[in-house]
């Protein structure tokens, strides 16, 4: 009897110590879970928080060795870095083995997005995944290694699996408020940049205006013929006009030039300058594309203003008006009258201030003749008058042309000190340009691009020039890029039998078919855009449109 009460009394003991040490166990648990918000807040390094809750968790759940993992740069996939860790099971040399499986574990962690305790011969691992925000991301691992012999509980697994709740929660807020404070010195350091940038602009404005009013001031189209002074002269003293500017003369001969040459000389400078290619704009859009469109007008619409109003107290410039299409040019006549325009689809007139400049290379009165132009709307435009000259009439001023134009096109492609020899000067100084400056100035692009040398030379030149040339000569001589390498200098025995000694009075005596030589032209362009009409028309200074019609023009296939 009494022994069996000393049993009965030795079972109650090891089960009350038991039961004693459980509830020991629970109240460390529970005193973490309260001190935890106190822990994580006490630090705003991620890794000096997780050094101090390992320390913590090691006291509640005995264990010989622990870590966190986290993923590198908040990226996604399987990629985690080792952030804190703590303690050791066995010799550093065996413990490679233990974290092989460790990170096997890992990886099935992060697959199934549970907690696994497995065993390792006589050690048992514990891996609870740190779980974050709604979309149950795995951001690390909370690792632990029991001591030899020692084991971990499914009530052990629990618990750790309520502490890397609040590690995950934390974690994800501290990145928060990391990206949050680095946003906003990001934000107050552009705010300064672009503070400096804003003075670096109205900087760079100021001289951008004072560059723009030095490059087409009007001594930069003239020369030193009597036309292109005359010219300079014109465009000085109607530069401060308010009135209506039409511009004529043929491709090339640098109307925009001077339309722009007119606006930055005078009291509009500092306004915008908008140039609009009337050819270039189909009828269906012509209205909004010059007078602007008010949004809901059609699905997807949306608030647009028109070219008339972007030139608001500047310059509207009008390029090939003489292609502009009777119906758009009674529009366009009505808002000049009025100087008022309504966008398209609104109510309410807008009131503008603009200067008109129109250019074209038609003859408007014969136009308006034949009944293809507006009369009333020529004598709108044609308040002022600039005829620009052909570069073939003012051929003493294509030597200052070739050097300004190498001038800019070396410094562009950075080949300074660039010569241009006398022959070279005297072809391209004889020739025609039916493209007038507009050609001469491509030509001269061409020719510093594919310079191998400091020197232009005659081999240089375009072989269309060349053949422009030799149709202007008599006899059966010819002449062509071989022949004067060889020679040097004269094909035939005397300067009357040398093409290089034509000058513009021989021109004009002998018969120069301009037609042909656009024909060349349009060919070398062709064949050299392998046949794209775009680009040709490109390289030609014209519109594609412009080009058809002068294909159409010439008898050349379109």
């Amino acid at each position: 009897m009494i022994k069996e009460s000393e049993e009965n009394f030795e079972g109650n003991g090891a089960l009350i110590k038991s039961l004693g040490n459980e509830v020991l166990e629970r109240y460390r648990e529970i005193n973490l879970l309260y001190g935890i918000g106190e822990k994580i807040s006490a630090d705003n390094s991620i890794e000096a928080t997780a050094g101090i809750l390992l320390n913590e968790i090691r006291r509640v759940v005995k264990s010989g060795y622990a870590s966190f993992l986290l993923n590198k740069n908040n990226s996604e996939g399987f990629d985690f870095k080792e952030i804190a860790f703590i303690g050791k099971v066995i010799a550093d040399k065996k413990m490679s083995s233990i974290y092989e499986e460790i990170k096997k574990i890992n990886e099935k962690a992060y697959k199934t997005g549970k907690g696994f305790i497995e065993k390792q011969k006589d050690i048992y691992i514990l891996v609870s995944p740190l779980i974050a925000g709604r979309n149950k991301r795995i951001i690390g691992f909370l690792n632990l290694c029991s001591y030899p012999g020692e084991i971990f509980t499914a009530a052990n697994l629990s618990f750790l699996s309520v502490i890397s709740s609040y590690v995950s929660n934390f974690i994800e807020l501290f990145r928060l408020y990391e990206y949050e404070k680095e946003t906003a010195e990001n934000l107050k350091a552009k705010n300064m940049e672009l503070k400096n940038a804003k003075k670096v602009l109205t900087a760079e404005n100021k001289m951008l205006k004072k560059s723009l009013t030095e490059k087409y001031s009007a001594e930069n189209i003239t020369g030193i013929s009597d036309k292109g002074k005359a010219l300079a002269v014109y465009i000085e003293k109607i530069a401060g006009l308010s009135s209506s500017v039409l511009i004529t003369g043929e491709t090339g001969t640098g109307k925009e030039f001077a339309a722009k040459a007119i606006h930055y000389s005078g009291d509009r400078r500092d306004k915008p300058f908008i140039a609009v290619n009337c050819s270039a704009i189909p009828e269906s859009i012509f209205e909004s594309e010059l007078f602007g469109i008010e949004k809901g007008v059609a699905t997807g619409v949306i608030n647009r203003k028109g070219k008339l109003l972007e030139a608001d107290g500047g310059t509207l410039f009008l390029d090939e008006i003489g292609d502009m299409p009777l119906a758009q040019q009674a529009k366009l006549l009505r808002v000049i009258e009025e100087k008022e325009v309504i966008p398209l689809g609104g109510n309410t007139p807008v009131k503008f201030d603009v200067r008109f400049i129109a250019a074209t290379n038609k003859n408007l009165k014969k136009e308006t003749a034949n009944g293809n132009f507006r009369e009333d709307l020529f004598y709108r435009l044609n308040v002022l008058n600039i005829e620009l000259p052909p570069l073939r009439e003012r051929r003493e001023d294509i030597p200052l042309l070739v050097k300004h134009f190498i001038s800019i096109y070396s410094e562009r492609l950075g080949k300074s000190g660039i010569k241009i020899s006398d022959r070279a000067m005297d072809i391209l100084k004889d020739y025609g340009y039916p493209g007038n400056i507009r050609e001469l100035k491509n030509e001269i692009e061409k020719i510093v691009s594919l310079l191998d040398s400091r020197e232009i030379n005659v081999q240089n030149i375009s072989e269309h020039i060349i053949r422009a040339l030799e149709s202007c000569k008599t006899g059966t001589e010819t002449y062509n890029k071989e022949t004067v390498e060889k020679t040097g200098s004269n094909l035939g025995n005397g300067a009357e039998n040398d093409p290089l000694s034509i000058n513009p009075v021989s021109l004009k005596q002998k018969t120069y078919n301009i037609g042909e030589s656009e024909k060349e032209l349009i060919k070398v362009a062709l064949s050299s855009s392998n046949g794209n009409k775009s680009a040709a028309a490109k390289k030609l200074g014209i519109s594609r449109e412009g080009l058809r019609l002068k294909m159409k023009k010439l008898g050349l296939q379109s």
